[in-house]
């Protein structure tokens, strides 16, 4: 199965990288992570007197590589893949099968483009999910869309109309694709914040 994933993902148009497992804690908080996200983060690790944390995220690796040199926009859109290991403090009481658990291994990948581009991009995210879960037997399922909270602007890094213009993106490429959805409602959590990986 990985095998054909990782040449799938290379057949339509990502490059398959590597980040680190342990990264500087500074760039956690550039990321926003420790602010919005560090309850479920396993605590800093001292390494020759600066920080690090195991990553929650495979986010700001992907981010470093994008920004590693000058790009023209004609390069976009950029997607990045990874099949990378994440680490996630999950209370002992919420742990729950293959759920909730303290590490995994995940097809994470992040798409760079410009606003123009969204709605083509997130079709093709959508047909390849097909594609998968095809290839894994499923042929019956329900889908769902989280979304943000309008209403509570301050919870989420990044400005409100980038917000609204990815949800409205999302909307209409699921009503052109014909795919009926439950839309689902932002959660809060404990730091009454949220953050959202993909």
């Amino acid at each position: 199965m990985e095998e054909w994933l990782r040449k799938e993902l290379m057949a339509r148009g990502y490059d398959l990288v590597y980040t680190p497992h342990i990264m500087r804690r500074d760039l956690w908080n550039t990321s926003g992570h420790t602010g919005y996200y560090k309850d479920n983060m396993f605590g800093a690790i001292e390494v020759e007197k600066a920080e690090y944390q195991l990553k929650p995220m495979n986010c700001p690796g992907h981010i470093l590589i994008f920004k590693s040199r000058l790009r023209s926009y004609r390069e976009l859109p950029v997607r990045l893949a990874e099949l990378g290991t994440v680490y996630r403090y999950e209370r002992s009481g919420v742990l729950h099968g293959l759920l909730r658990v303290r590490g995994f291994t995940q097809d994470d990948a992040h798409i760079f483009c410009m606003p123009s581009q969204i709605e083509a991009e997130v079709e093709a995210c959508i047909e390849f999910a097909y594609a998968v879960m095809k290839n894994f037997g499923f042929d019956k399922f329900e889908v769902e869309a989280s979304d943000w909270d309008p209403k509570h602007p301050e919870n989420y890094p990044g400005k409100a109309e980038d917000w609204q213009h990815a949800s409205d993106s999302l909307a209409r490429t699921m009503a052109r694709l014909k795919i009926p959805y439950k839309k689902m409602a932002a959660k809060a959590r404990s730091t009454g914040r949220r953050l959202t990986s993909n």
